[in-house]
């Protein structure tokens, strides 16, 4: 992750530089680069909810990337890890989430494209989740929901900040192509679409049932 001594143009740099998160199925290992290592995204000295938020989900994000290629074995090898029956289940499991990429329309006449998106969405919805299970074993389930001196509750701190990391100023122009011909779904449907499908977010916010942003239980999509 060093360059030394300069900063150049390629992926070595890009890690210096650039603040992400990729998979590398060949090395069987998610790498997080320097640049994501520094506020606001990640802080040592702020409150665990809002790293979780940001860092924790997009770590996690990656580890739902390199768990979904399951054609490498620990050794970088070609190697099938998953079963018949496996595979049969993730499908299945996975089309509630191709489904809700359908059915939104983030424009008049443009409407999402799921399959395509998919192996983006699948692992905002898992990296969400996980983040946020991580976060109530280290906090306990009281604490997590408890609002405290501030007026919120660090499950709702976590849920802000997922939220803010995402906020994107685009026009119609820029959205429409993201659907066209990017893998990711545009960042208003990477910030609902998961929330919707947590019972965190919910529980947190004290949403009733038939809100937008809560999901009937036999309707949430859960692949991971």
């Amino acid at each position: 992750m060093i360059v030394s001594p300069w900063v150049g143009d390629g992926m070595a740099a890009a890690r210096l530089v650039v603040p992400n998160g990729f998979p590398d199925a060949f090395s069987n290992s998610v790498i997080m680069t320097a640049a994501f290592l520094g506020a606001p995204r990640f802080d040592g000295d702020a409150a665990p909810e809002l790293n979780y938020a940001t860092f924790g989900s997009v770590f996690a994000h990656e580890f739902v990337h390199v768990a979904e290629t399951h054609e490498f074995g620990a050794d970088g090898s070609v190697q099938e890890l998953w079963s018949a029956a496996d595979i049969k289940a993730e499908e299945a499991a996975g089309q509630c989430v191709v489904a809700q990429a359908n059915a939104w329309e983030p424009l008049p006449g443009v409407k999402m494209k799921g399959e395509r998106q998919y192996g983006e969405n699948v692992a905002d919805y898992g990296g969400l989740r996980l983040a946020f299970e991580a976060l109530e074993k280290r906090l306990g389930t009281d604490a997590l929901y408890r609002v405290d001196a501030s007026g919120t509750s660090p499950a709702q701190r976590f849920f802000y900040k997922y939220a803010q990391y995402r906020c994107t100023a685009q026009t119609d122009e820029d959205l429409r192509k993201t659907v066209e011909s990017d893998s990711h779904a545009p960042t208003v449907f990477r910030v609902n679409a998961p929330l919707s499908n947590l019972p965190g977010f919910a529980r947190a916010f004290s949403c009733q049932p038939g809100a937008k942003m809560a999901r009937p239980p036999e309707q949430q999509c859960r692949v991971w």
